[in-house]
């Protein structure tokens, strides 16, 4: 980690993040500040890029649609109005100036200003603003929040930005709809948007970003989030159409693991995923996904998860995945996988108290009695530790009946972490395996011979680094249709390549 004085300051982390900004984390007056770089401009630049702006306004108009379809063709379209302006306005520049002029120019048209460098920045996960007068914070996976030196103008230009936001997520921000949410282009991520008229310290805004590319659980295992172990169970779950709900607090992981544990489905399973916001990137043909649409217009609908869900049921899927269920889809989505059905999922919930709390509680308002029919309730939670923040799967809970003469639920938990020693402590029965058994008609050692055989495959591809997803789905299938040649194929030291074949 790079470790400097300047001035007063004490530089903690310097990074690049696209090939025109930088990032520079800094220690001042004992509290950390995330500082983003851009190229500086000259007096003579500064003057050019006023004079290139105003050209171009009278012609740049992009719409929602052409900023989350045509994003590398509006690039390049950006770069080549910025080199026929500066001809025609016959402005006396170098290429290197030219190119910085076109950064800010593409910035401030086709990205989010001053916010452009957290909005591409791989380590941040939120970036948050509370009013004009305000630093915009980020969420940061090294250092958790911490403040921005990017502060807007004014009241007007911080509001119109906001009103910008709303466009590209396709929404209306005004009195009559004050808060709005959704996902904002070229990426989807979400973003939540608030006026004033219903924040007393103004309005605001939080935009959430989503992995472009997911982390696989292969690199959740590289990463210590989850063992082998846990993760080979959780693969057996899966693809035997088991249903798993992934708890915890906010940004604790539970969206990586679910993405991640859907790889486990088999190829020749229909997936249907229903989100708020397009999060989930599954290596799979076979998949619907299906997005709520919010509407403040009368004339436009609005298309809720339970709306969604209903409809997934008409499209005979094997497995139905809910991004996270917390209204009146949940009693859709347990009728669904009484079915018959798969389920994932994810819950805010805490602790196994709270999940059944939140499940029996307004508006889910799930019978206990219905409750075991979700098989697992995986935990997530985030500690601090060397090098920040960690994620970890801190308890895996088998949900095995309900018993009515207590009216309890009957539960286990079969793999617990302990955060003092950082290991897992594994139950000495696996619930779930057992019902596998009675379900599969193979018996109780035979699925543990298989547990222990799918951990040493999961293990193999952490230590060959098999971590793409693309990667990972591809072997996943490979174990599916032989495991013998799998396992083979992918033993560290098997000195076979992964595009050969073992005979």
């Amino acid at each position: 980690m790079l470790k400097e004085k300047q001035q007063d300051r004490e530089v903690v982390d310097f990074y690049q993040v696209t090939q025109h900004s930088y990032v520079i984390i800094y220690r001042e007056d004992n509290r950390l500040l995330y500082n983003p770089v851009e190229p500086e401009l000259t007096d003579e630049e500064r003057r050019a890029l006023g004079i290139v702006r105003n050209y171009l306004t009278r012609t740049f108009f992009f719409s929602q649609r052409e900023l989350k379809e045509k994003w590398k063709e509006l690039q390049k379209r950006v770069e080549d109005e910025v080199g026929e302006a500066v001809k025609m306005l016959r402005i006396n520049l170098n290429e290197k100036s030219i190119d910085k002029i076109t950064y800010y120019v593409r910035r401030d048209y086709l990205g989010y200003g001053p916010i452009e460098v957290p909005m591409n920045d791989p380590f941040v996960e939120d970036i948050s603003s509370t009013g004009a007068d305000s630093p915009v914070y980020v969420y940061h996976v090294k250092y958790e929040w911490i403040p921005t030196t990017i502060k807007f103008v004014d009241d007007e230009i911080y509001n119109a930005f906001i009103r910008r936001l709303a466009y590209r997520a396709g929404q209306e921000l005004v009195y009559s709809n004050p808060i709005v949410e959704g996902p904002i282009p070229p990426r989807d991520y979400r973003a939540h948007l608030v006026l004033d008229i219903v924040s007393r310290r103004g309005s605001s805004f939080t935009i959430r970003r989503g992995a472009e590319i997911p982390l696989s659980i292969v690199k959740l295992i590289s990463m210590k989030t989850i063992t082998p172990r846990i993760a080979a169970y959780l693969w057996m779950l899966v693809s035997n159409m088991r249903t798993i709900l992934i708890a915890g607090p906010m940004a604790s992981g539970k969206t990586t693991l679910l993405n991640a544990i859907a790889m486990f489905i088999p190829h020749t399973k229909k997936i249907v995923t229903i989100e708020e916001t397009s999060e989930l990137r599954l290596e799979r043909e076979n998949w619907t996904p299906l997005i709520v649409r919010p509407s403040s217009k009368p004339e436009i609908s609005n298309i809720t998860l339970f709306e969604l869900l209903k409809s997934s049921l008409r499209q005979r899927p094997d497995y139905i995945i809910v991004g996270e269920i917390r209204g009146e889809e949940a009693y859709t989505f347990f009728q669904a996988i009484s079915l018959g059905h798969g389920g994932l999922g994810t819950f805010h919930a805490e602790s196994f108290h709270q999940v059944i709390r939140r499940l029996e509680s307004h508006p889910l308002n799930i019978p206990r009695s219905m409750i075991p029919l979700v098989n697992t309730v995986v935990f997530m939670k985030s500690y601090r530790g060397e090098g920040g923040i960690n994620r970890k799967v801190e308890d895996v809970v088998d949900i095995i009946s309900y018993d009515p003469s207590t009216d309890g639920i009957n539960a286990a938990s079969v793999f617990k972490y302990d955060p003092i020693d950082d290991r897992w402590i594994e139950s000495e029965t696996l619930p779930n395996l057992m019902k596998i058994a009675d379900m599969s008609g193979l018996s109780l050692n035979e699925l543990k011979d298989e547990l222990s055989r799918r951990e040493k495959f999961l293990t193999y591809l952490a230590e060959r680094g098999v971590e793409h997803p693309s990667e990972v789905v591809r072997a996943i299938d490979e174990y599916a249709s032989n495991p013998e040649v799998a396992m083979e194929k992918y033993r560290p030291g098997s000195g076979v390549g992964f595009g050969e074949t073992v005979s």
